[in-house]
């Protein structure tokens, strides 16, 4: 009986699939046993083959990897590099549907016992969208700048053009005549004037093309035809606007899924993943933050010996780990930031829902105001009892009594302590603070946090100064 199941993360980096050559493409899934807990660093071994026509339909590449899970039960491997007889470089994409079959053996490393099997179509699709105005140029180039208007630029009937002259001989050093053979070209052209810069096929001669136009071979369209596609295939196929919509709605009703089966990660700019959660209307971070810098790249100073956190202001940018151990990252206690580090240039706070500032969280994400931390508390029952609903439920990490702790949101706040503006760490073990965006109204020195403790199932709002270290949980967008 199969005791592990297999979720679907996503698929990257798609060669060009229609078109004969020996491009390839990524693949990563997430691993869990039966009770929904992540295999972790587990070698295992992994069939992959690609089967035409339907799910069931004849395999006609196949290849096996060896390959671990990470610490969070990820693992990524490239399908056309596996161990294999077949050549993937002669499969004709062009002749769709496929499908991705993956068979799994999730306790040995190589392992040909395989207990999990998924297999899901193949979806890569390429378009071109032209959603309000196009430029028909396929593998082309346009003549963009030619005069439209002016007869004198043509001695022939130029009213059609489905025929597309061959200007690949002409000579674009000479600006009034050609070098080539053009006896064939209908209505050939004797004066083009300078186009030394735009050398190619005439596509279209209108200013304007909306797509609707282009469908119905409209004037406007230059009489270039553009096939309306439901499911484009080829690459001179060209996806409707309505369809890339559905399209964009399948990918959003797929990302909903893998959050809400615990099987989503984002990643920070550092190349650390998180696992998310959905909490009511909110997706959280399901672990502490431990980038180290910016989204646009920019460091994020370290700041270690505690006289220099003590000489710190209150807008002074740092972050630190605990005990200045880099492996309490490793124990996913993530990193401290000063209020600053965390909120980057926007200095004057938020308490609006959303609360609208970044700073430190990966794109799509942002800090969450005192007021997106209440609607979390009330969507749990209260202050009173949240606290535990939010707590991992063991010991591991919290020292006892951990009173209340049932993680019934997935949130898994893990007790990762502070470092006060002395420089001074302490309560790891014992108590969890979570920065907010939302300053003090009196004193704007002074910001908000949330913290939980392992005596109580209550979490309670406060404020300190904003030069202490506190963690940091981002929400989604």
């Amino acid at each position: 009986m199969k005791n592990q199941c297999l979720f679907i993360f996503v698929f990257l980096l798609f060669g060009n699939l229609f078109s004969q050559n020996t491009g390839n493409f990524s693949y990563q899934a997430v691993l869990r046993d039966n009770n929904n807990f992540l295999i972790l660093d587990q070698g295992i071994g992994v069939q992959i083959s690609i089967i035409q026509g339907m799910p069931d339909g004849g395999v006609i590449y196949s290849e096996t990897h060896e390959i671990y899970t990470n610490e969070n039960g990820l693992f990524t491997l490239i399908v056309g590099n596996g161990t294999t007889t077949d050549d993937f470089a002669v499969i004709d994409w062009s002749n769709m549907p496929y499908f991705l079959k993956t068979e799994i053996d999730p306790t040995t490393l190589g392992g040909t016992t395989y207990t999990i099997e998924s297999t899901s179509q193949l979806l890569s699709v390429p378009y071109a969208l032209y959603s309000e105005y196009t430029n028909i140029t396929g593998d082309e180039i346009v003549f963009d700048d030619w005069d439209k208007n002016n007869n004198d630029d043509f001695s022939g009937n130029y009213n059609d053009l489905n025929n597309q002259p061959d200007f690949t001989n002409w000579d674009i050093d000479v600006t009034d005549d050609f070098d080539g053979n053009y006896s064939s070209l209908y209505g050939a052209p004797q004066n083009l004037g300078d186009f030394s810069n735009d050398v190619g096929f005439i596509t279209d001669y209108t200013e304007t093309q909306g797509l609707s136009d282009v469908l119905n071979l409209d004037n406007s369209a230059g009489y270039s035809k553009i096939t309306e596609v439901a499911n484009p295939l080829a690459p001179s196929d060209v996806a409707t606007k309505e369809y890339v919509d559905l399209l964009e709605e399948r990918l959003e009703e797929m990302e909903e899924m893998l959050i809400n089966t615990g099987s989503y990660f984002i990643e920070d700019i550092d190349g650390n993943q998180y696992r998310v959660v959905r909490i009511g209307n909110q997706v959280w971070m399901a672990e502490n933050l431990r980038v180290t810098k910016y989204p646009d790249g920019t460091p994020i100073p370290l700041v270690e010996e505690a006289g220099d956190w003590n000489s710190l202001d209150f807008i002074s940018p740092a972050y630190c780990f605990y005990n200045n151990n880099v492996s309490n990252e490793a124990n996913t206690y993530g990193a401290l930031y000063t209020w600053t580090a965390a909120v980057g240039n926007n200095l004057t706070g938020s308490n609006d829902n959303p609360s609208g500032i970044q700073g430190v969280c990966p794109d799509g994400w942002h800090l969450p105001s005192v007021s997106e931390f209440d609607e979390l508390i009330n969507y749990l029952g209260g202050s009173s009892v949240c606290g535990g609903m939010m707590k991992e439920e063991t010991t591991l990490h919290w020292d006892s009594p951990n009173t209340g702790a049932t993680n019934y949101s997935s949130f898994t706040a893990l007790p990762s302590g502070y470092r006060d503006r002395t420089g001074t760490f302490s309560t790891l073990g014992s108590f969890a603070f979570y920065f907010t965006t939302t300053e003090r109204e009196s004193d704007t020195d002074y910001i908000y946090y949330n913290s939980i403790s392992n005596s109580t199932s209550a979490i309670n709002n406060n404020y300190d100064l904003k030069d202490c270290g506190f963690s940091v949980r981002c929400v989604k967008d």
